[in-house]
């Protein structure tokens, strides 16, 4: 059992670690409303709470990353590579990416970890480290960039990478995790996802992990459909944890609208409203 998973199942049946921090307990019941009113009242002292005691909420990335660093700053020993680990995977999840990037590097020169000595045990710490400069590619180009082509397979034309860092990043690691081994499938897709990124799909990717037919639109008569992003024009792209949807026509006008909730336990719910015209008009704050 390898120092991570050894770990892991330690950590998940319930650390305590609000209490050991000496996390505030739950604050005093709000006066009771009726409502709307009532139920904001409720949610925001359920998101308190879970402030708490964070480590039970798998969500709140920000705040158990805090947590961990509050923890690896008064600990020493050989625990500690395993908390930066967990660190480094909160950060990830946190859209904190660069931090988790730092934070992974400098968790493998402490335990002497190098892209020529990987081995079974220690290469949890590869895959999250391709994960992670992955995720970086798409921030730079799909989130502070988006448009209708991007992030969706297969990437072509402003679909691919202007800002390339990530996805070469990835492509050095996929390719030494493939040498040591080769049956890997999860680094063989991933491989062949980073160089279409960069507009290298097919005829980059060194034949051996090529995995064929990613790209229908190359293939004879090119009809495979293209189904572009139209959230913007739309007027119904937000950012949150995806969650639920209601399509329901809910003012009664004949038109169906969009009700959206997400998984972010602090994040609002959106309510779209059919403008009549092929489009939406947030009327979340009424």
């Amino acid at each position: 059992m390898t120092w991570v998973s050894s770990w892991t199942m330690r950590w998940l049946p319930g650390l305590g670690l609000a209490a050991a921090l000496g996390c505030a307990s739950r604050p005093a019941s709000t006066p009771a409303r009726s409502g709307t009113a009532r139920m904001a009242d409720t949610l925001a002292r359920l998101y308190t709470q879970a402030l708490g005691d964070a480590m039970r909420y798998p969500f709140l990335n920000r705040r158990r990353a805090d947590l961990l660093q509050t923890v690896l700053a008064n600990q020493s020993g050989h625990g500690a590579p395993r908390d930066r680990y967990f660190l480094a995977q909160e950060l990830l999840r946190a859209g904190q990416t660069r931090e988790a990037i730092s934070e992974i590097q400098r968790l493998m020169q402490a335990v002497g970890v190098s892209r020529d000595r990987i081995t079974r045990d220690n290469k949890v710490l590869f895959d999250l480290l391709g994960i992670a400069w992955l995720r970086l590619g798409e921030q730079e180009n799909c989130l502070d960039n988006p448009g209708a082509e991007v992030c969706i397979l297969p990437l072509t034309g402003t679909g691919r990478h202007g800002r390339q860092e990530g996805a070469r990043e990835a492509i050095a690691i996929y390719e030494e995790l493939l040498r040591k081994f080769p049956d890997d499938r999860g680094s063989q897709w991933l491989l062949n996802i980073a160089y279409m990124a960069l507009g290298g799909y097919p005829d980059r990717i060194p034949g051996k992990w090529l995995i064929p037919g990613l790209d229908p639109s190359r293939a004879a008569g090119g009809s495979f459909p293209r189904f572009p992003n139209i959230a913007g024009e739309l007027g119904v792209a937000s950012r949150g944890l995806a969650g639920g949807l209601v399509v329901e026509d809910f003012d009664h006008n004949g038109l169906l609208d969009l009700f959206v909730t997400s998984w972010g336990l602090n994040d609002p719910v959106r309510l779209f409203l059919a403008d009549g015209k092929g489009g939406y008009v947030d009327k979340t704050r009424g």
